[in-house]
């Protein structure tokens, strides 16, 4: 799957992509703007930002300077004279890696007396054997980024193959839903941690492989919080159905084009005008792979994409409810009517008004097998709209300045970067163990090279990759590295394509091998 908006609107462009196209690099405020839904009937409301300040900025992220198994950590305290309900937050993060696929972010909130801390992860690392490809060595991927639960590009769609090398990210909805915040007392210290989930400082099994170089710095991070004076009077939760019978969704045509796609609505009536919390539970069953299928929910001109190459069996959407409070992530849910995260949160439509049309879309966009949406359920809770928000402004910056020592050892590079050429790219396999050998011969050249290679092979209607990457010193190396393939790749035919590169060359290269 390629990186889309399952909205249908553009992708977010980073800084660095914008410069390419001639137009200066815009502020944080100018490129990616936080919304929070009003205050609720009778508080009134105020919106702040807070960024993270001294030690707990440019901590060192990976080999690049030493390992950290268990992660860094970087702070916010939110004073005591803050509001004491908060209704909205969004966090941004100023991370530079050069793997940015390695990287599992999260953000936990604080525990205060009668309230347990919360946490709500933004990204699952690569090392999750749901995720053996995520987004790879692109750099820089969450350099700038606001995480936003209204943002349109889900985290959970960010593939390597799509971002290439270098591709901050504007805007993204995390992986867990910050929705999950909502009504606590965000008082006292929220932690960042970010995990290089790669390169933990584990000694690889002999052989050893190349470790690589991938690492960087979390340069600093914010949050922007909007809270109100007292909690909301919120209505006893209300259900409803769909009616009429089931529905097939009708199957894609050869190679998925064009999609099936089914619709069922639902029509709320007789709640009050703001949404409080929403609550969606499809029963979809039949011979349809759930990696087949996407699920969306609209209504009041917004969508929330509850899920899509998700895995499990013919009964994994049976009755299963999505909760932006939910305890486990869509991709890592199982065949229950469990309570899961969706992958686009649900706190989108907090502070729309809820009676109307809500819609549930189907879409399976792969041929042969079939699914039948049996119905379809809604749990509202709503207040009263009519609050009123005064915006606080920041007394802190919300950009990062660029450090005086650099917190990372850099490899040096001479003043003048000459080309690296690839004297040899060879494979060798051993079948038993699924190994395939990456053999490379480098010549000339100065400065730092980097290599990625990445291994795919279709499984199923699915391409599977597995990337590897390194980095060295530029000039005469042969090199060779040991990659253990996915049991999945076992008697497949497996594609390598390898990019070299240093400051002025890019190599691509491309093989197959019988595994």
């Amino acid at each position: 799957m390629t990186v889309r908006d399952h909205l249908g609107r553009s992708l977010a462009v980073g800084a660095g992509a914008l410069a390419v196209l001639g137009i200066a690099a815009l502020t944080m405020t100018e490129r990616a703007l936080p919304v929070a839904p009003d205050a609720t009937a009778g508080t009134t409301g105020l919106t702040q930002q807070l960024s993270s300040q001294g030690a707990q900025n440019n901590k060192a992220l990976g080999p690049l300077a030493t390992s950290q198994p268990a992660g860094v950590t970087s702070t916010i305290t939110v004073p005591e004279t803050a509001q004491t309900y908060l209704r909205d937050v969004d966090v941004r993060t100023f991370i530079k890696h050069t793997g940015s696929g390695d990287l599992e972010i999260e953000l936990t909130s604080p525990a205060r007396t009668g309230q347990a801390a919360r946490t709500v992860r933004f990204i699952t690392g690569s090392t999750n054997p749901a995720l053996p490809n995520a987004i790879g060595g692109t750099n820089d991927v969450f350099d700038g980024t606001l995480w936003d639960d209204s943002a349109t590009t889900l985290a959970s769609d960010l593939t390597a193959a799509a971002l290439g090398e270098n591709a901050p990210q504007l805007s993204l909805v995390p992986e867990g839903a910050l929705g999950a915040f909502v009504g606590i007392d965000p008082r006292g210290t929220w932690t960042l941690k970010v995990t290089d989930k790669t390169d933990t400082g584990v000694p690889p099994p002999p052989p050893a492989p190349d470790p690589g170089s991938d690492g960087g710095t979390l340069v600093s991070w914010g949050l922007d919080l909007a809270t109100q004076s007292a909690a909301p009077t919120v209505n006893p939760v209300a259900e409803f159905a769909s009616t009429g019978p089931s529905i097939q969704v009708p199957d894609a045509g050869p190679g998925g084009t064009p999609p099936g796609v089914a619709t069922s609505q639902i029509v709320v009536n007789g709640q009050t005008n703001f949404l409080q919390d929403v609550d969606v539970i499809p029963n979809i069953t039949g011979t349809s792979q759930p990696d087949d299928l996407t699920i969306t929910v609209s209504h009041a001109g917004k969508t929330a994409v509850l899920a899509s190459r998700a895995g499990g069996g013919s009964t994994f959407y049976a009755n299963k409810t999505f909760n932006d409070n939910g305890t486990t992530l869509i991709r890592s849910a199982v065949d229950s009517s469990t309570s899961v995260i969706p992958e686009g949160a649900l706190s989108v439509f907090r502070g729309t008004d809820p009676n109307g049309v809500w819609t549930l879309t189907v879409t399976d966009s792969a041929n042969l097998d079939i699914a039948t949406l049996n119905g379809w359920k809604l749990r509202i809770a709503s207040a009263a709209a009519g609050g009123t928000t005064t915006p606080t402004t920041p007394t802190t910056p919300t950009t990062p300045t660029t450090p005086t020592t650099p917190t990372t050892p850099v490899l040096p590079n001479p003043p003048v970067v000459t080309a690296v050429s690839l004297r040899k790219f060879g494979l060798g396999v051993n079948r038993r163990t699924r190994t395939v050998s990456l053999n490379l011969g480098l010549a000339n050249g100065t400065g730092s090279v980097g290599y990625t290679a990445t291994f795919s092979t279709k499984v199923g209607r699915k391409t599977v990759r597995k990337v590897v990457r390194g980095s060295r010193v530029a000039g005469a190396i042969s090199l060779t590295r040991r990659v253990v393939m996915p049991a999945s790749f076992k008697g497949k035919r497996v594609t390598v394509r390898l990019v070299v590169k240093n400051g002025t060359t890019t190599i691509i290269r491309t093989k197959t091998v019988k595994l």
